[in-house]
């Protein structure tokens, strides 16, 4: 069911903007894991609480860890299911831009 859940959210979930309340490192887990908590406003807009685990090693978990260090958060993309806001999913900004645009921005000089 998580599968159908998540592929639901993708097709017809909304889009907020969340904060990080904090980065952790989880213990005792292989492959490495972040835990990331964090709040957003569903589209009634109503406070909600999030959480998920990251791997360390994800475009999404390399970003936080940086985030982490140096102690300030960046606002991140959070998709959610409007029926069930509780359940949400942090992502990066790159995930909302058409591969074209990817691809655009990957041959630009430094």
């Amino acid at each position: 069911t998580g599968v159908l859940q998540l592929r639901r959210v993708l097709v017809h979930g909304d889009v907020a903007v969340g904060t990080v309340l904090g980065v952790s490192a989880v213990r005792f887990v292989l492959p490495e894991m972040l835990r990331v908590a964090f709040v957003f406003r569903d589209h009634r807009a109503v406070t909600q609480r999030g959480r998920q685990w990251v791997r360390v090693h994800s475009p999404l978990g390399k970003r936080l860890a940086l985030q982490m260090q140096s102690g300030r958060f960046e606002p991140m993309p959070v998709l959610h299911d409007r029926s069930l806001p509780q359940w949400s999913r942090m992502l990066l900004p790159q995930d909302f831009l058409p591969s074209d645009s990817l691809r655009a921005n990957q041959e630009l000089p430094a």
